[in-house]
């Protein structure tokens, strides 16, 4: 069964879910890069996910999306104020750093398609987040360990989990 929300589920913030679906989620995002970016790039997942280039033997790091998918908690520091929303995907570009694109959604919004920049020259891979957390979602069953009977803790009384 889907999510009741179109976008992030806010049962899962905060709960004790969270870890599950965080790992399950940054593997699904490996799934869905892999296919895109073969041969030339490798993508590695820990707590997050890494996009690898290989060239002469020597591998590269490149770390260019930063996902926010808590409407609590620091937010990354950036050099003008956040659009209004309450989850982001930060985009950066090597050859256009410090500048950065920005994604916004609210709880209301489906998640967008987000590119995932390569090296200049190489076109963009994309991830729609929105059908990867569907997929997450419904694999792992969280319609039957969510309580969906209480109410959310709004904004300002969630405690994130560490980690």
């Amino acid at each position: 069964m889907p999510s009741p929300f179109p976008s992030m589920d806010p049962f899962l913030e905060g709960s004790p879910e969270w870890q599950d679906f965080h790992d399950d989620f940054i593997y699904a995002i490996r799934q869905a890069l892999v296919p895109q970016v073969r041969p030339r790039y490798l993508v590695r997942a820990q707590t997050q996910v890494y996009v690898l280039e290989e060239t002469d033997g020597h591998v590269g790091i490149i770390i260019p999306v930063e996902l926010d998918l808590l409407r609590g908690g620091e937010r990354m520091p950036m050099g003008d104020p956040l659009p209004s929303g309450d989850y982001y995907a930060i985009i950066s570009r090597s050859y256009r750093r410090p500048f950065c694109e920005v994604y916004a959604w609210t709880l209301r919004d489906p998640m967008p398609t987000i590119p995932v920049p390569l090296l200049k020259g190489d076109p963009d891979a994309v991830l729609n987040l929105q059908e990867i957390f569907t997929t997450v979602y419904e694999q792992a069953g969280y319609d039957y360990s969510l309580d969906y009977n209480g109410e959310f803790e709004p904004l300002h009384a969630l405690k994130m989990p560490t980690g």
